[in-house]
């Protein structure tokens, strides 16, 4: 998979341009978004949408570097980890229900490319601090440059921690949507893409995301479970609106650079919400 991000983001920025955002695909080269200084970032991208890949909606133009790997993909699609639903007391099923692969929905696979670094700066950030609004991400890296802020931490560059890396190994990130649905006992960390520690800094920094997200017409009320899953207290309202006009705002954010990241992990959307 790593050869096919390569593959394909080194292509001619004249020939990416056709493939440029059309939900639902995504691709742009590195310069669009503001990181968390209000430089733009480095992180070149392209997104292929679960229903092109499993051929259940109209196909989408797509480089043939991508094109020729279709069936690596699929198989990237069924690997989906919910066995979080028998600690979170939910029935058997739940998780999966709500993000069913044959439900449309804006789960995608997503291809990350930054180029190697010559500045000595340490810590360049090349994506800015942010939360994502989905259930899960499973993300496939080698070089390193993650970086999440622990959720008791003032953001400042000496809190941030990097995550190192674990050959052979997914990182599971939970994500907003899964914060709304467990009534906040589990945390969306804050999280962003700095230049990678050392050496590493020196090479070609590739990724493969797996960006889970719920159905289009699944709600973000808050699921029903066994003990774990706490009922709402007097005065608080259950939340009622759909996953896309919750998450449509706050994609938005995200490419302005306008998260609040000073709110705790997994807070920023609601209180950004407010404003």
């Amino acid at each position: 998979m790593f050869d096919i991000t390569a593959s394909t983001l080194t292509l001619d920025y004249e020939v990416l341009k056709k493939y440029a955002y059309q939900p639902p695909k995504v691709s742009w080269a590195s310069g669009v978004l503001k990181t968390d200084d209000g430089k733009l970032d480095n992180i070149a991208l392209y997104s292929i949408g679960q229903e092109d890949i499993l051929g259940i909606s109209s196909p989408c133009a797509n480089p043939l570097q991508i094109e020729a790997h279709r069936e690596e993909y699929n198989f990237v699609l069924l690997s989906r980890p919910w066995s979080s639903e028998q600690h979170l007391g939910l029935a058997p099923g739940t998780l999966e229900s709500l993000n069913s692969l044959d439900k449309e929905s804006k789960t995608s696979l997503r291809m990350l490319l930054s180029r190697p670094q010559t500045s000595t700066q340490n810590h360049r950030v090349t994506l800015g601090g942010h939360t994502d609004i989905r259930t899960i991400t499973m993300l496939f890296n080698i070089a390193g440059g993650l970086h999440v802020l622990p959720s008791s931490a003032e953001n400042r560059n000496e809190n941030w921690q990097y995550i190192r890396p674990v050959p052979g190994c997914a990182l599971i990130d939970i994500r907003d949507t899964m914060v709304k649905w467990t009534g906040r006992i589990l945390r969306s960390s804050l999280h962003r893409v700095v230049t990678a520690p050392g050496n590493r800094a020196g090479v070609t920094r590739q990724s493969l995301g797996y960006l889970v997200r719920s159905g289009k017409n699944a709600s973000v009320k808050r699921l029903e479970g066994k003990r774990v899953i706490p009922r709402l207290e007097g005065g608080e309202q259950e939340e009622e609106r759909g996953v896309s006009e919750w998450s449509a705002w706050g994609a938005m954010q995200i490419i302005k650079g306008g998260v609040e990241t000073r709110y705790k992990v997994g807070e920023w959307w609601e209180n950004s919400m407010k404003g």
